[in-house]
């Protein structure tokens, strides 16, 4: 019975700990993100990013889905000689 009791104490701290994992990770990302659509730039919910979007991420910014890097670089004046 201690066993069982332990047990289930254990699994509530865990579930616990996950529910506080998840709500931090859904602070961290951000709500709007800048994409080029139909070769238009425009800002747009994040919430509704789609396969095809073309993100446009600035160099400090938060994405919030999983992409490609098309292209990308050091700006000139940041290069080291």
């Amino acid at each position: 019975m201690a066993v069982i009791l332990l047990n289930a104490a254990l699994a509530f701290a865990q579930e616990q700990q996950a529910e506080k994992a998840v709500e931090a990770l859904a602070a961290f990302l951000p709500e709007r993100a800048t994409v080029i659509r139909d070769g238009v730039r425009r800002e747009v919910p994040a919430t509704s990013l789609v396969p095809g979007d073309v993100l446009v991420v600035e160099e400090g910014e938060r994405i919030s889905t999983d992409a490609r890097l098309l292209s990308g670089g050091v700006p000139r004046a940041t290069r080291s000689r």
